[in-house]
């Protein structure tokens, strides 16, 4: 799964940062692309990124 962690460039020095939180960017059931900022540790965002593609294949599926 494409966990990762965005960069922003801090505004007051200048400088490239990586966000605390992981995101994650998937496919929904309709085919759009999503991304959701998730949690701080990555076992628990990998986690939380697997329930998420479950529920996307159940809802492609046809489950309402």
């Amino acid at each position: 799964m494409p966990l990762s962690r965005r960069t922003y460039t801090d505004p007051e020095t200048g400088e490239k940062r990586t966000q605390a939180r992981w995101s994650y960017r998937f496919h929904d059931h309709r085919g759009l692309r999503r991304s959701l900022a998730l949690l701080a540790r990555k076992s628990a965002s990998d986690a939380f990124a697997q329930k998420i593609e479950r529920l996307v294949d159940a809802r492609r599926g046809g489950a309402p």
